[in-house]
């Protein structure tokens, strides 16, 4: 659109008297107090928010996760001890205590370590060597305790072998017959004897008093009495010996299992993590005490900041409003312009509609003329042609002829028969005849030509009135038929720039159609069909029309070309007012007719796939069937 043509606006200030510009571009503004005071208090907030940070990341202190752990590492320790000495003296009969309490330990150890990496500070490094070695001695006492069970558990079972040995021992010594009477009842009562320390001594004793008693079973199998004693005698008494042996061994291993576990250092390992925690607890609590000094500090420079933005924020509500009001009437002078060059704006665009349907309309105008000169041109070659042939005719011969038979009238018989001219006579009359004949055809052929030019002058004309109207009518029509009067428009072009039409009408209803505007567009997609031909030779020049209804209750018409293409760049600007790709183009035709489409509540697209592949132009309307009446 040419805008120069636009009526200009007074109102509007030309670009050197713009507005000043906006506070952020103007550096005048940043030496301003108050920005001064906004860049302060940012910086203050700043540093507030940071102290704010500080405190929270160093109050974040897992003393109090750490010490609850610590408790029940200890607590469990404890019971884990105490489910020894439960299976030490026959309280608990399994084991299955000891798994589970070395479980908990371990997964309160690991918790335990997880939350001491979580730690800043210098101690972190001693609690991490406390921490480990906490590990180290409880997988020892986890060790020990595991030899206790496997130690207890065979002492256990040799305790209860030991009274059924002695019954059975009991039992071979009162054999009298086996014996002499007095080595049986000697070697039994001492036998009775030791069995009553052994019973004592799993009560609770020392190694020392073990290794006696152990000393004295010795000493009594190599007594002279228990010599005396049968060979079965003597066997019992040693298998019942050497199971004292097997308890007395056991319960020295498991004492000294005991006391090793008892002398296990967890507790010293856990009240040092427990001094260092409490040590970093009271250093994360002054550290934390004096950022909340400063953090007071600056909340006082900031209440005071707040005050003084207060004062000035009251002082500059007044120029605010001032400022507010002459912006509103400002806005209500702005939108008043806007509304004027809106409603300018509109009708340029209905001039500029309406000079684009000139346009359309011209170029079918244009078309039209065209072919009606190119009729004139054929009408003059064939009169030229008819007069030729008149100027060349054979009836010059005819008068001749009739000449020589005048002169010769009063002997015709005899000239006819006896002189050599009037012998030759007939076979010339015979062949003027044809000649004549001939001469006939041709200019009634001719004159048919001629007739047949004037024919489509007249068509040409009859549907230039037809389609010439300025105005939008609506008629019944089928499509085809648009079609067809399109190509009648353009058909004697098409015929000498040898181009092929094909068709494809598929069957369509009447439509209500805009006759008028329709013919534009076909007549100008035709035209650029066949201009899309210039200089291709390397295939024949088609073209093809389609029609049909398609989904959406949509009319559609094609036109298909294999021409030159259409290039990606130039399909980006195809339908944009004054762009052409032809030398002698004026850029007017695909603009009035995407316009003319639009109009009509359709759309005209363009595809191809490049240069020198063609291009398909596809014209969609609303399908209104006509009533059936109409």
């Amino acid at each position: 659109m040419n805008t120069a043509a636009l009526p200009q606006d007074s109102e509007f200030p030309p670009p050197h008297t713009a507005e000043p510009p906006a506070p952020e571009q103007s550096p005048a503004r940043w030496r301003s107090p108050h920005w001064r005071i906004a860049v302060l208090a940012l910086v203050l907030l700043v540093i507030f928010g940071a102290l704010l940070a500080q405190t929270r990341s160093n109050g974040k202190s897992h003393y109090f996760e750490n010490t609850a752990v610590l408790a029940q590492i200890k607590q469990l320790d404890d019971e884990w001890e105490l489910e020894v000495l439960k299976t030490q003296i026959g309280i608990v009969q399994g084991y299955d205590a000891f798994g589970a309490a070395q479980r908990k330990v371990q997964d309160h150890l690991q918790t335990l370590q997880a939350q001491l990496e979580l730690m800043d500070g210098d101690n972190r490094r001693l609690l991490g060597a406390a921490s480990t070695a906490l590990q180290a001695a409880v997988q020892s006492k986890s060790a020990l305790i595991g030899q206790f069970a496997e130690h207890h558990t065979r002492l256990r079972d040799a305790m209860e072998r030991v009274p059924i040995a002695m019954q059975e021992l009991q039992m071979a010594l009162s054999d009298r017959t086996a014996a002499p009477a007095a080595a049986p009842a000697s070697t039994l009562a001492e036998t009775n004897r030791l069995f009553a320390r052994t019973t004592a001594y799993s009560q609770g004793a020392s190694s020392a008093q073990a290794l006696a008693l152990s000393a004295e079973f010795t000493f009594l199998l190599a007594s002279e009495e228990t010599q005396l004693l049968s060979t079965a005698q003597r066997a019992r008494l040693t298998s019942f010996v050497d199971l004292v042996h097997t308890m007395l061994k056991e319960q020295i291993t498991v004492h000294d299992l005991l006391e090793q576990i008892a002398a296990t250092p967890t507790d010293k390992y856990i009240d040092e993590i427990t001094t260092t925690l409490n040590e970093e607890q009271r250093r994360t609590a002054e550290h934390v005490q004096q950022y909340r000094l400063y953090m007071l500090g600056f909340s006082g420079v900031l209440i005071a900041l707040f005050i003084y933005a207060v004062v000035h924020v009251v002082r500059g509500h007044a120029e605010v409003n001032r400022v507010n009001r002459a912006l509103q009437a400002m806005n209500e002078g702005l939108e008043h312009r806007v509304r004027k060059r809106t409603r300018e704006l509109e009708q340029a665009q209905v001039v500029v509609a309406a000079s684009a349907r000139q346009a359309g309309m011209a170029e079918i105008a244009t078309n039209i003329l065209h072919n009606v000169g190119n009729v004139l041109n054929s009408l003059n070659v064939s009169t030229q042609i008819t007069i030729d042939k008149a100027r060349a005719s054979k009836l010059a011969g005819v008068a001749r002829t009739a000449q020589l038979l005048k002169e010769h009238e009063d002997r015709l018989g005899t000239f006819m028969s006896e002189d050599p001219r009037g012998k030759m006579l007939p076979g010339y009359l015979q062949q003027l005849a044809q000649a004549l004949d001939t001469e006939r055809n041709d200019l009634l052929e001719e004159l048919g030509g001629l007739m047949r030019s004037v024919e489509h002058i007249k068509d040409v004309i009859a549907m230039q009135q037809a389609y010439a109207g300025a105005g939008s009518v609506t008629v019944a029509i089928h499509p085809e038929e648009l079609v067809e009067d399109a190509l009648r428009i353009s058909a004697d072009s098409l015929s000498r720039h040898r181009i092929v039409v094909e068709k494809d009408y598929a069957a369509t209803p009447e439509l209500l159609l805009d006759r008028s505007r329709i013919m534009q567009i076909l007549v100008n997609l035709i035209s650029n069909a066949k201009q899309a031909y210039g200089g291709v030779t390397d295939r024949p020049h088609t073209v093809r029309l389609s029609v049909g209804l398609a989904e959406g209750n949509l009319l559609r018409i094609s036109v298909t070309d294999n021409g030159v293409g259409i290039t990606a760049q130039h399909m980006a600007r195809i339908f944009s007012h004054g762009f052409t790709t032809k030398p002698d183009g004026h850029g007017f035709g695909l603009h009035s007719a995407v316009i003319a489409a639009q109009e009509m509540g359709g759309s005209l697209s363009a595809f191809s796939d490049g240069a020198d592949k063609g291009a398909r132009f596809t014209l969609e309307l609303p399908a209104r069937r006509a009533a059936a009446g109409a």
